[in-house]
């Protein structure tokens, strides 16, 4: 693969300052007089899916890239009518393109070059899914013993299906007392119940096996269904004996938003997660695994998101009768056993039946905490917060009012905590709820997330890390896509490394595969390989970044960082001088707009946080301003603040390596005092 070689950095001007070194290769004239890279040289161009080399010229001018050579069949057309057409496919097989730097031209041509890739990539997706579906279907999951104390549900939940529809019995009762309605059913010795909206209907008294035997598709309908074995034996059949008298019993509901069927069936883990609360949910229940003090009764995995229906574009459907059990691999940690299953079949299954010390959401969603607060009943409930996505304050993406008191009345519980992933998240909350939401700081060191993302044949700390490279995680706009693309013109000499993930489309991507010092390469599990090409790690975030996992990582590696300085990252990236205060850029997740002349501060003081979502706009203009935000470039401006760090520690190896060596020795300071803090916190909560 071609990539840009270790020429140096900046432009090659010597003894100036920087801004009289650089503000001139920020232009066209000093680019094509002091940059190497200017030459003819082999350069990635786009055909659907792939980037194929070929020789070409690539050229940076004030205004645009220009990019020449041959793109294959089926490649780009010069026909300025045609790049209005999105979905249009190209004739003209060798072509230049110039991309513009700025204007709605850009806009047009990015959004040409990311539908066609985007067609291949939906065409190869259908067919791996088609391959991958019937591999699952003659593919048996591993399984997991549970242990002796486990809880196991007794109440098999069929989704969608219902029997013997209108023979209700009695008045339907309230979801709310669903745990009432099975003790009624198993005690009346009745057949079943029917979950539908928002009440539970008992049916008449006849054989289990024959309700279910009669069970048809109902959509919207549950059909609940009694074990076999009366309440009254329950207790004689189980034993506590070997439970330890100071053990919590902790039960953690999830979803599959932090496993997938990668999870389920690969030891492998995920490869391009691009989410690091993915990796944060498998290092806590690897810490609860690991303490003895600690009982993990149940893990509950709630599956929104698959459908049962057999024409699922998923090959990990929710079973029609569940909940399942399922074996979840956690990276340095044995197996654990999970029931999953729709909100229905977890609720019917639980309710009234799963008692714990301490319940934990590993989201704050309100569906998940609402769930979580139905189908267990515990001493106390913690919340981990991972984000801003709150009910409370401008960054949540709820604006239905009755959602909003929903969400907030399960997040105010009495018995309800959240453990936020930073100071600044539970300074946020207290501020915009009022004080009526108890926070606790909860690092991801406290259940040793950075222990566990090092890897299981290596040591704590990680080996230090010199690379060549400036690299971005999941670059996009949310994460500063813009600030990175300025650089990459401001600084030509220096090589970007850019780490696909989930978060980076195939617009972002166009974008950077047309800049010859930026290297894209895809999202991995073995971080390590990525973190050894790394001489610095840029996170330019234009939103409000909880904490910064990366930037601790690459801290523990002796990586300096250069960040924005607001929200988490202040807390993340440990030194302060490397961080970039008041950004005049901010990405607005909710309307994807793209804010400008405003820094996270002050965005966070303004904006109405009842303003509508995406959903609720469709103008021309509106549709507009999202893909400006998706195909903006900085201003020289406001990317200044990152190009002087950036170019202060590459021009100065040693103090480079001074910088990270400091970072490397804050960052093991910090894992090492919040070690063990999490279990510590969760029997805090209980006395």
């Amino acid at each position: 693969m071609n990539r840009v070689g270790r020429r140096g950095i900046g432009c090659g001007q010597q003894g100036a300052s920087l801004a009289a070194r650089c503000a001139g290769c920020w232009h066209c004239s000093t680019v094509q007089r002091h940059c190497r890279w200017q030459r003819p040289r082999t350069r990635r161009l786009i055909q659907g899916d792939q980037f194929r080399e070929s020789v070409s010229a690539c050229k940076v001018t004030s205004s645009s890239i220009s990019i020449s050579g041959d793109v294959g069949g089926g490649g780009l057309s010069s026909d300025s009518r045609q790049s209005e057409r999105a979905g249009s496919r190209f004739e003209s097989d060798a072509i230049e393109v110039c991309l513009p730097l700025e204007g709605e031209s850009r806009t047009r041509w990015c959004m040409v070059l990311a539908n066609q890739k985007d067609r291949k990539l939906a065409e190869q997706r259908h067919k791996a899914h088609a391959a991958d579906k019937s591999e699952r279907d003659t593919e048996s999951r591993p399984m997991t013993t549970l242990a002796r104390n486990a809880w196991r549900p007794r109440w098999r939940v069929m989704r969608g299906c219902d029997s013997f529809p209108g023979s209700d019995v009695g008045r339907p009762m309230h979801v709310g007392q669903i745990g009432s309605a099975k003790l009624l059913c198993e005690e009346g010795g009745f057949s079943g119940l029917v979950l539908w909206g928002s009440h539970v209907y008992l049916r008449p008294r006849m054989a289990t096996d024959v309700l279910k035997n009669a069970a048809q598709k109902q959509i919207a309908s549950d059909l609940l269904l009694p074990p076999p074995v009366p309440r009254e034996q329950l207790h004689s059949m189980s034993t506590d004996e070997t439970v330890m008298p100071l053990q919590l019993r902790v039960a953690v509901l999830a979803t599959q938003d932090e496993f997938d069927e990668t999870t389920i069936l690969d030891m492998g883990m995920v490869s391009t997660t691009g989410n690091g609360r993915r990796y944060a949910a498998q290092a806590l229940l690897h810490n609860l695994v690991a303490s003895d003090s600690i009982d993990l009764v149940a893990v509950l995995l709630f599956d929104w998101k698959n459908s049962s229906d057999e024409n699922c574009a998923s090959s990990w459907a929710v079973p029609v009768e569940g909940p399942e059990l399922l074996s979840l691999c956690l990276r340095g940690s044995r197996p654990v056993a999970a029931w999953r299953g729709s909100e229905a079949q977890l609720l019917g299954a639980a309710a009234g039946e799963l008692h714990v010390d301490v319940a934990i959401s590993i989201q704050a969603r309100r569906p998940v905490v609402e769930l979580m607060h139905k189908c267990i009943t515990a001493r106390t409930y913690a919340v981990m917060g991972h984000d801003y996505n709150l009910p409370y304050g401008p960054w949540g993406m709820e604006v239905d009012e009755e959602s909003l008191m929903e969400h907030r009345k399960s997040l105010e519980h009495t018995s309800c905590t959240m453990l936020c992933t930073s100071q600044h998240l539970c300074d946020y909350i207290t501020r915009f709820s009022n004080e009526r939401i108890r926070t606790r700081l909860c690092y991801c060191a406290d259940y040793g997330y950075f222990d566990l993302s090092v890897g299981q044949h290596t040591t704590f700390p990680p080996q230090i890390c010199e690379g060549p490279c400036v690299t971005m995680i999941s670059p996009c706009p949310s994460k500063g896509l813009p600030i990175l693309l300025r650089l990459a013109l401001m600084l030509p000499s220096v090589c970007f490394l850019c780490v696909s993930t989930v978060w980076t489309k195939s617009l972002h991507e166009v974008q950077l595969r047309a800049h010859p010092n930026i290297e894209v390469v895809p999202g991995m599990d073995d971080v390590g390989s990525i973190y050894e090409r790394t001489g610095v790690l840029l996170v330019p975030s234009l939103w409000a970044e909880a904490f910064g996992l990366v930037a601790l990582e690459a801290q523990l590696r002796g990586i300096p960082v250069v960040s924005t300085d607001a929200c988490g990252l202040a807390e993340a990236n440990l030194l302060p001088e490397l961080r970039v205060p008041d950004v005049p850029l901010v990405h607005d997740a909710r309307t994807r707009r793209l804010l400008r002349g405003i820094n996270i501060e002050e965005a966070e003081g303004k904006l109405n946080p009842l303003r509508r979502k995406e959903d609720d706009v469709d103008t021309c203009a509106y549709r507009q301003a999202v893909e400006l935000a998706h195909t903006y470039i900085a201003t020289e401006a406001e990317a200044l603040g990152f190009a002087i760090r950036l170019q202060e520690l590459l021009q100065d190896p040693l103090r480079r390596r001074e910088a990270g060596l400091l970072a490397r020795e804050r960052a093991v300071a910090h894992v090492s005092e919040r070690r063990g803090l999490f279990v510590q916190a969760l029997h805090n909560l209980v006395s």
